[in-house]
């Protein structure tokens, strides 16, 4: 572990933590933004938290702003995309390595629960475990499904381990929920959350220029993928599929909005101009507030078949713009909701049959189904929110704690630090 010394002048003197929470990355994707989210809530409704990151980065500023105190250290994964057997074996090793001075941190902040947001990361459990500290492990991943996530451990055993290194494990999806009952049966305290984005901001004027920096026909179908730019997220698909659809007749124009690995950006970069794409597809980098992309684009394409959740889907509909989905994984607990065309299979030419569906629609039917996915953003925003799922599997096994620590409603002060 590494980075940063935790010392006790850090340290909340009179009150003990809630929750102790683990991050594997410190930018602002889907799990980071879901946490911001749950600390926010969390640190309104008068409990304590206090976050460990890898780093700075855009979300240590984000926690503090919300009242969070803030720690850093490099911790391993025991899954990676090179993490085959001998890279994944020394991986392992190093977990193992850190789960001393993980306990230390834990021993020191004295947290009512320790939480790892992420699958990725076995430390904080173990550290936990041996301190005798309540765990509570978020699984975001489809662990089972996802091929980019390699270890020298086998899932199922990875699994296992998630289920008897916590007292509660939370699900994003159903989708991921059978994928850990399928692997031990019922995990201890199963619960579900559902990380529906509450934080839109409304864009300002200094956000995107490139949204209209290239002008585009008035008949053009906008189209958006956004999210980090990696193959499982499918960008290649959708280009290939917008090549398809233009071939079958369509007008449409695509944007891809993240960032990502170099090797693959540089790869979809040549697959544009060998299709000939270059004034139909266009890549922008990351932006933290997207509303604005999605409130320019006529779809969201969301062409992955390993969705654990999906939260680009949720943060489409909410922001009132229809999706084009991969009916698979995650994805399809989002869109049953409405507000969505969905492929009759996970393949480029069912995405771009969709495609073309989508631009033969009238204007009139076009209005219907964007009136229909601000409708199922809404049923999305009336689920429960997941600072109370992880409260209720907290109180379930600890019940004292909302009567010691947060009262609904009421907001302490409490240190951002970091």
């Amino acid at each position: 572990m590494e980075r940063e010394k935790v010392t006790q002048s850090q340290l909340p003197r009179a009150e003990a933590i809630d929750f102790l929470v683990f991050s594997h990355s410190a930018d602002l994707y889907g799990a980071e933004q879901s946490l911001a989210e749950i600390v926010a809530e969390g640190v309104s409704r008068g409990y304590r938290l206090a976050v460990v990151l890898p780093r700075e980065g855009p979300l240590a500023d984000i926690l503090r702003g919300h009242g969070a105190t803030v720690f850093f250290a490099r911790l391993h994964a025991w899954m990676g995309p090179r993490q085959g057997l001998v890279f994944g074996g020394v991986r392992l090793l190093q977990t193992v390595t850190e789960v001393r001075a993980l306990r230390q941190l834990i021993r020191t902040l004295s947290p009512q629960f320790v939480v790892t947001n992420t699958a990725m990361l076995p430390g904080p459990a173990w550290a936990a475990a041996r301190q005798r500290v309540n765990h509570l492990w978020i699984v975001r991943e489809s662990l089972r499904s996802n091929t980019l996530l390699r270890s020298a451990l086998p899932k199922d055993l990875i699994i296992r381990q998630i289920a008897r290194r916590s007292a509660a494990v939370g699900a994003v999806s159903d989708f991921v929920a059978g994928q850990l009952v399928a692997a031990t049966g019922a995990p201890r305290g199963l619960f579900r959350l559902y990380p529906v984005p509450r934080g839109l901001r409304n864009p300002s004027p200094d956000i995107d220029s490139g949204v209209a920096a290239t002008p585009w026909a008035a008949n053009d179908l906008k189209l958006l993928v956004i999210g980090g730019i990696t193959p499982e997220k499918g960008q290649h698909e959708a280009i290939e599929a917008v090549s398809l659809a233009l071939k079958g007749g369509a007008s449409l124009r695509l944007t891809l909005v993240g960032k990502g690995q170099a090797k693959y950006v540089a790869a979809l970069r040549k697959k544009i101009d060998k299709l000939g794409l270059s004034d139909r597809v266009r890549i922008h980098p990351w932006t933290d507030n997207p509303v604005k992309f999605y409130q320019a684009s006529d779809f969201v394409i969301v062409a992955t078949n390993n969705e654990a959740y999906g939260r680009t889907t949720a943060e489409a509909l909410v922001a009132g713009t229809p999706v084009i989905a991969y009916g698979a994984g995650g994805t399809l607990e989002i869109v049953a909701a409405g507000g969505a065309i969905v492929t009759d299979e996970p393949t480029v030419a069912s995405l771009a049959d969709a495609l073309l569906l989508a631009g033969g629609m009238t204007s009139e039917e076009r209005s219907l189904l964007r009136a229909d996915a601000r409708r199922a953003g809404l049923r999305l925003l009336g689920r429960e929110t997941q600072f109370s799922s992880l409260l209720g599997a907290a109180t379930t096994i600890l019940p004292t704690l909302r009567a010691a620590g947060g009262r609904d409603g009421i907001t302490k002060d409490y240190p951002a630090g970091g």
